[in-house]
């Protein structure tokens, strides 16, 4: 079955470590990717894929086609509207005043106009968390990103490598984005002190405590530390679940961003859920990581059920 440039195959058990797939055409490689036998080229099923128990069903990318025009163009509108606010936020600011509470609000001006050029639309459920929180949440894929920011005035933790991508890094550094290196201890502790301190002052911060994205189904575990910030800064934690409504248009694995982005933004809409917790309190670090853990885990299985009432992308519908 083709539709929208992806196509359905149905795979069958044969053990831990191998499917059985019809079309016969098709095959699997040893790192779970599919080779179409007749030519070899690559089609991609990534780690992390979901399969159903009986007639496993995966969305496999077709990368037989050149990249369609639409994604070329979105790409570019993204990569300008980028530039276009970061020029604007730049000569309009004073060095003096480039502070949080000012950046948060061109970033978020931005995202909503790149979703909207991309052709993104975020459902949102819940309501988003006023200022001095602790937002967590699992994570997908970039995308994250502008469809948390079009909503809360937030900064993020993001990885040290971001700091090096040309024009994302040097937004993330003037967007006053908090790097941490995960495997430096002394870079953790630093990224978890500078956390504190910006939450006492006032403002919320995004973290994604999985450390990298992940397709599902489900989530990873959650990392400790950002936990315990919140404990020794009686700071209030709001769990947030993210899905989409397709598996693939997750980022994971050793897929680059711009493969992914001109893949991914070829299709009309991509469609994005948002479920905002209530706030979590505890005085011991892992009951509320595994209370957060919880909230998440339970409101994942209905993100993909998917029904927007607006057809123009970038709009966010609101439910209860």
């Amino acid at each position: 079955m083709i539709a929208n440039g992806y196509f359905t195959i149905r795979c069958y058990p044969v053990d831990n470590r191998h499917l059985q797939i019809e079309p016969s055409s098709l095959r699997l490689n040893s790192t779970y990717g599919v080779r179409m036998s007749s030519n070899g080229s690559e089609l991609g099923l990534p780690v992390g894929s979901e399969f159903t128990p009986l007639g496993m069903l995966a969305l496999v990318d077709r990368k037989l086609r050149r990249w369609h025009p639409r994604s070329l163009l979105r790409f570019a509108l993204f990569l300008g509207s980028t530039v276009y606010y970061l020029l604007l936020y730049l000569s309009s600011t004073p060095r003096v005043e480039r502070t949080v509470a000012r950046v948060t609000r061109f970033a978020r001006q931005w995202a909503r106009l790149s979703l909207r050029w991309c052709g993104i639309q975020v459902e949102v459920r819940g309501t988003p968390p006023q200022k001095g929180v602790l937002l967590v949440a699992n994570h997908r894929s970039y995308i994250d990103a502008p469809a948390l920011l079009q909503d809360t005035d937030c900064s993020f933790l993001a990885k040290a490598e971001l700091k090096r991508w040309p024009l994302l890094g040097f937004a993330a550094r003037m967007g006053h984005v908090l790097f941490v290196s995960r495997d430096d201890k002394q870079s953790r502790r630093a990224a978890r002190q500078a956390i504190k301190q910006r939450l006492q002052e006032g403002f919320s911060i995004m973290v994604f405590p999985e450390g990298t994205t992940f397709a599902g189904p489900g989530i990873l575990p959650f990392k400790m530390g950002m936990f315990k910030t919140a404990t020794e800064a009686d700071i209030p934690v709001c769990p947030v679940a993210i899905d989409y409504r397709y598996r693939h248009h997750a980022w994971v694995g050793e897929d680059t961003f711009l493969g992914h982005f001109l893949r991914t933004f070829s299709e009309k809409t991509i469609q994005v859920t948002v479920h905002y917790g209530s706030a979590l309190r505890h005085r011991d670090p892992e009951t509320l990581r595994d209370m957060a853990t919880a909230w998440i885990e339970g409101h994942l299985d209905g993100l993909r059920d998917f029904s927007p009432t607006q057809s123009s992308a970038g709009k966010t519908r609101r439910a209860s």
